[in-house]
């Protein structure tokens, strides 16, 4: 779902208004890099699910290498940013 993933993420960020750059070697620090308005960011982009109690869990990526975690939603069609240090969800 990696690649399926990423797609569905940079199509989103696109919708946005974002130029998104898309990693071609998988040892990259990140997935995506994204461009919007002088700002440069990383994403890494996850594949999550919702649990019994309505969270959302994914596989945490490495810390420092990224700004933003883009975690879609498996089942839900959903994408949900949050930013990689506050773990807070974030509107982009």
């Amino acid at each position: 779902m990696g690649a399926r993933t990423e797609l569905l993420v940079s199509a989103d960020l696109m919708y946005r208004g974002y130029d998104v750059f898309r990693a071609l070697s998988p040892s990259c620090n990140c997935d995506l890099v994204i461009f919007k308005n002088g700002e440069i960011v990383r994403v890494e982009v996850r594949t999550g699910y919702k649990n019994l109690r309505g969270d959302i869990s994914y596989n945490k990526p490495p810390p420092d290498r990224s700004d933003v975690i883009a975690v879609w939603v498996h089942g839900q069609n959903k994408i949900v940013y949050i930013n990689a240090r506050s773990k807070e969800t974030i509107d982009l």
